[in-house]
């Protein structure tokens, strides 16, 4: 017990127990009348102590089993959590990976999509222009032929525009994943050669930058002539010798360095241009040639079936009998007959075949007749003599100088299916009109948060002008009237109908089907002034507040 207590550091004044007499051995006098009794003998007191003893070694013992077996199971446990954190983070890790690069596609898709915006409506950047190319250089369209070269894209541009350059090049090198990663360092290496050369330019007061202006005419007669191969051993040549400081005039070798990687740049991006117009061009003869061959093997197979149905005669006759023996042919058969034995071409009639009443017209002359049977056919002769007249150029100029310039050329007339049948003075026909569309754009809440100027949101219709040119109506004290139809094709327009009467039938336009603003402050016209109907309005806004 003594061993025990010293194990355990309790002393009789100095434990948890309270207890005063915990060093002094307990006897359980009880137990050891109940061991005799079962063993059938008296043991002694030595015997006792020594059982005793031997119970607590084994209790010892099992308590150090159970302690080392507890220190296992939580090594075991700690381990087994390391394990399920280490797959949780594994997970997450490639969680995030994935979401990461789902972010960066999107952001390219975007990008990409604001380059497009931004090439459609003429107001492209350097980079929409260079990364088009790009799309256009992988892409197997042999039609994308006019294509830019990407050094000529850079020519002009200035310092703020190429600073801005340099770091979208960057934007797209991290998105892209290296997909394009030698074209992109190239047009950054010239991209940073021409802000250099450009900010030298504007502090040429500095007598180094005067010096190497000078010598650039100089340096670039080095790199005339050369290959990429003999330029990149002349790059690797200059560059250790400027390392090991070999060469004097170090200013001068570093203006050389830097503009032979300029131009060991510009070489690279010519000749990828050259192998992609190559490559475009092979492509397109491949399409024309497969294209020749099939019109080619078609025109065959008809001049075959003619040769095979048409009897040839060996008399030597005149046209009109060799048109005679293949008068049992089909037309299309006997033009290419016709056109094989190369007499298309009408026979030439002598002077005195040709009777004097027979008139002869002139090129001019026949070109107007075919000009105004062609507009007769189309329906416009009748509207164009009526509405020529000095009266309506008059009206036409006064509607174009008037404050009638904002906006975009309206012209979506619909057709109304209604017969007129009016045998006045006047034939009936269209008016004559010159409509303007009012497009902007909304700056609500909304797209002020996911827009700005650079990238503005889609324009919208705002509100029409519509001047209509009655000069020949017949009842000019009735003034014309406009009607809203509801359009059959779909509820956001609605089919605005002017009438006036005759001789002018009535004339539709689908416009947007939105409320309009009916005040003169805000721009609304209708009047019948000088044989002009006006009708301008412009839409209401919706302004939403809390």
């Amino acid at each position: 017990m003594a061993k025990l207590h010293d194990t355990q550091e309790y002393t009789d004044l100095d434990n948890p127990f309270g207890d005063d007499n915990l060093t002094t051995p307990f006897v359980w006098a009880k137990k050891r009348e109940a061991t005799e009794k079962k063993i059938n003998k008296r043991l002694s007191k030595r015997e006792h102590t020594h059982r005793d003893t031997e119970s607590q070694r084994l209790n010892r013992e099992e308590l150090l089993r159970v302690k080392k077996r507890r220190k296992e199971r939580e090594i075991e446990l700690k381990e087994r959590e390391e394990d399920r954190n280490r797959e949780q983070r594994k997970k997450e890790t490639e969680h995030f990976r994935i979401w990461e690069k789902q972010e960066d596609e999107f952001h390219l898709n975007q990008v990409k999509t604001r380059s497009d915006i931004r090439l459609s409506s003429n107001r492209a950047k350097p980079i929409d222009k260079l990364a088009n190319y790009i799309n256009l250089s992988s892409s197997d369209n042999v039609n994308e032929l006019q294509i830019e070269d990407p050094c000529k894209i850079l020519c002009g541009v200035c310092v703020g525009d190429l600073e801005d350059l340099i770091e979208d090049i960057k934007v797209y090198v991290r998105m892209e994943e290296g997909t394009n990663l030698h074209f992109w360092q190239d047009i950054s290496i010239i991209a940073e050669e021409e802000v250099t050369s450009l900010k030298r330019l504007e502090n040429n007061s500095n007598s180094r930058a005067v010096i190497n202006a000078q010598l650039s005419p100089e340096v670039a007669s080095l790199f005339k002539d050369k290959s990429h191969s003999e330029l990149a051993s002349l790059y690797v040549q200059i560059e250790s010798s400027l390392n090991k400081q070999e060469l004097d005039g170090r200013a001068y070798w570093e203006t050389v360095l830097r503009q032979l990687r300029s131009h060991m740049a510009r070489l690279r991006l010519k000749e990828r241009h050259q192998e992609m117009l190559n490559r475009k061009l092979i492509s397109l003869k491949a399409e024309n040639s497969v294209n020749k061959t099939e019109s080619e093997l078609s025109c065959d197979k008809d001049v075959s079936k003619t040769t095979r149905d048409i009897t040839v005669h060996t008399s030597s006759n005149a046209m009109s009998e060799q048109c005679t023996d293949i008068s049992g042919i089909s037309n299309e058969d006997s033009s290419f007959y016709l056109y094989e034995q190369g007499r298309y071409s009408p026979n030439l009639l002598s002077l005195s075949e040709v009777s004097d009443e027979q008139v002869i017209s002139s090129t001019q002359a026949d070109t107007g007749l075919l000009i105004a049977q062609s507009r007769v056919m189309r329906g416009e002769l009748a509207d164009d003599k009526l509405c020529s007249s000095e009266s309506d150029e008059k009206m036409v100029s006064r509607a174009e100088q008037s404050d009638f310039t904002e906006g975009e050329d309206f012209t979506t007339e619909v057709r109304i299916e209604q017969q007129y049948l009016w045998m006045d003075k006047y034939k009936p026909r269209k008016p004559r009109y010159f409509n303007r569309v009012h497009t902007g754009f909304e700056w609500n809440k909304y797209n002020q948060t996911h827009y700005d100027h650079d990238n503005p949101p889609p324009k919208i219709v705002q509100g029409y002008k519509f001047n209509i040119f009655y000069p020949d109506l017949i009842n000019k004290t009735k003034t014309p009237e406009y009607f809203l139809e509801p359009c059959k094709d779909s509820k956001e327009f609605v089919i605005l109908r002017f009438r006036a009467g005759p001789p002018y039938e009535d004339i539709a336009f689908k416009v947007v089907n939105r409320e309009w603003e009916y005040s003169y402050k805000h721009g609304f016209r209708s009047q019948f002034n000088c044989n002009i109907f006006q009708l301008w309005f412009h839409y209401k806004r919706n302004r939403y507040r809390k």
